[in-house]
């Protein structure tokens, strides 16, 4: 059997890719979001990370990771007692935010 690809992977819904909802550049970054996830239903970039990854600023993330929870293409949750980090799901590719695999992550507010 083949191994997986190195850094990262992920599959990256169509649904959410062909949503006339959110802007082009927040489907890039969901689609940035998905290779993250690799084979778990969510993952935790820092802002930091995804701005870098995309040649952009911290700002434009924090803005369209909004448009895509806004629309409900993903969640932001904090993780475990650590305000500092979030964790994203992004929309399972068969149309449903799915659950994570057991991590301790809890809903964040509208912020």
């Amino acid at each position: 059997m083949a191994s997986l690809p190195k850094g990262g992977y992920g599959i990256v819904g169509r649904m959410a890719m062909r949503s006339d909802k959110v802007c082009k550049e927040a489907k890039a970054v969901y689609a940035l979001l998905c290779s993250y996830t690799g084979g778990k239903h969510y993952c935790y970039p820092t802002v930091i990370t995804l701005a870098k990854d995309l040649c952009t600023s911290e700002r434009t993330i924090i803005r369209l990771t909004e448009e895509l929870r806004q629309h409900g293409f993903c969640r932001k949750l904090k993780v475990g007692k650590d305000k500092r980090k979030t964790a994203y799901i992004p929309l399972h590719p068969y149309g449903g935010l799915d659950d994570t695999d057991g991590t301790y992550l809890t809903e964040l507010d509208d912020t």
